[in-house]
């Protein structure tokens, strides 16, 4: 059982203490239903816990429970906007990287999604009822279908649900898609949550695929809780004809994942290493809005980026540009003194670079050592490794860094 539902039951044991209700009269674990979501599954403990009470202890709670619920109103309210506030700075600053002009970098930077602009307007246009989309993070996959979508939709044409979302509030979600005249697609974004739910997987094989024309997805359980936020009804079962657009970091290895994958158009959105550093390098090169650094110093960040990883470091891509710029900003405004240029060093803290490249790069460029044995030396004394290791780290740096070339020759 996971955390989640051991504090449930942890809470309700309380709960019933606190109303004289014994908690051994309740097994209240058979009350849970994994198919809902926390909030749902008190609701049942309440009403079950309410059920042993003598109706004057049930008056009383009940008048106890208005502040309460007006407390759980505001957490959750503020929970969604927390969220929201989150989801909206991914957005920003994102956005810096890709804006929709027409100069020759900006279309530059473009030409890398070229095709998964295409599969996303095919889909906002109707052309299709699905499309999956596996790419991993850091690469501006959910700000491209956003701004592809507002594009082809307007900002209110299409509903996003980012993150895990209960079997359940999936199912709302669809229909709120389908209740409104104006929404087409639902964009779910980082769904491996969703699908690893048998029940919300089968949901989400029903709004994408029928043997006939007409697709129906409906909810065989908990029938007094098909309510939405305004109190309204949800039908247990209707017709749903909007598209759905599922954005993975990494498809699961599932045959019922597979089978999922045969209704859709399906694209992985996938950067070699190298074609990630090419991206790095044009939207340097293109500028950001909110960070006031000259061009030559964007691109010799990129460079550096480049020339201090490699293919088997970790997450290399558009966010950590972004680090490097915001840590530039930092040490250029508050004037820090901690050696060398202090956004490097900043910077190689987070993002594991690679520790021979960077040394070798930092001795080499630092003017301070005029021969090999020097080199090598220095290079020992701070990374306690052989001048042989030193020599292919130096020979590396020689096919892809022209400041190291320029250094050596």
């Amino acid at each position: 059982m996971d955390t989640n539902k051991e504090l449930l039951i942890s809470n309700a044991e309380k709960y019933a203490k606190n109303r004289n209700v014994d908690p051994s009269r309740i097994d209240f674990k058979s009350i849970l239903d994994k198919e809902l979501s926390d909030g749902e599954n008190w609701n049942r403990i309440r009403d079950k816990v309410e059920g042993l009470m003598d109706k004057e202890d049930v008056i009383e709670a009940k008048a106890e429970e208005i502040d309460e619920d007006e407390i759980q109103a505001k957490e959750r309210e503020i929970n969604e906007k927390y969220i929201e506030a989150v989801e909206e700075q991914k957005d920003e600053e994102l956005e810096q990287f890709f804006s929709d002009g027409t100069s020759e970098e900006e279309k530059e930077v473009q030409k890398f999604y070229e095709f998964f602009n295409h599969y996303v307007s095919a889909i906002a246009k109707g052309h299709h009822d699905a499309l999956m989309i596996n790419a991993k993070h850091g690469i501006g996959k959910s700000y491209q279908i956003q701004k592809t979508l507002t594009n082809t939709l307007g900002a209110d044409g299409y509903m996003t649900q980012s993150g895990y979302c209960p079997p359940f509030e999936f199912y709302k979600k669809l229909w709120q898609v389908q209740d409104d005249p104006d929404q087409e697609v639902l964009f779910l974004d980082d769904i491996e949550g969703l699908i690893n739910n048998k029940k919300a997987l089968a949901i989400l094989k029903q709004a994408t695929w029928s043997e006939t024309d007409t697709r129906y997805v409906e909810w065989n359980s908990s029938p007094s809780k098909l309510q939405n936020k305004q109190g309204r009804d949800i039908p247990s079962k209707f017709e749903f004809d909007g598209r759905i657009i599922m954005c993975f970091n990494e498809v699961p290895d599932d045959p019922i994942v597979h089978s999922l994958q045969d209704r859709c158009f399906y694209y992985e959105l996938e950067f070699t290493y190298e074609q990630r550093l090419k991206l790095i390098h044009s939207v340097a090169k293109k500028g950001v809005d909110d960070h006031d650094i000259p061009r030559e110093k964007r691109l010799d960040i990129a460079d550096w980026i480049k020339e201090v990883t490699t293919s088997a470091t970790k997450d290399v891509n558009l966010r950590t540009l972004m680090r490097a710029f915001k840590l530039y900003d930092y040490a250029r405004d508050q004037d820090i003194d901690i050696g060398g240029d202090p956004w490097k060093k900043l910077t190689n803290e987070l993002i594991e670079t690679d520790e021979n490249l960077y040394n070798a790069r930092e001795i080499i460029l630092s003017g301070e050592f005029d021969t090999v044995a020097q080199r090598k030396k220095e290079f020992k004394e701070r990374t306690g490794k052989s001048g042989r290791t030193f020599t292919r780290a130096r020979d590396e740096l020689l096919d892809k860094s022209e400041k190291v070339k320029e250094a050596l020759s």
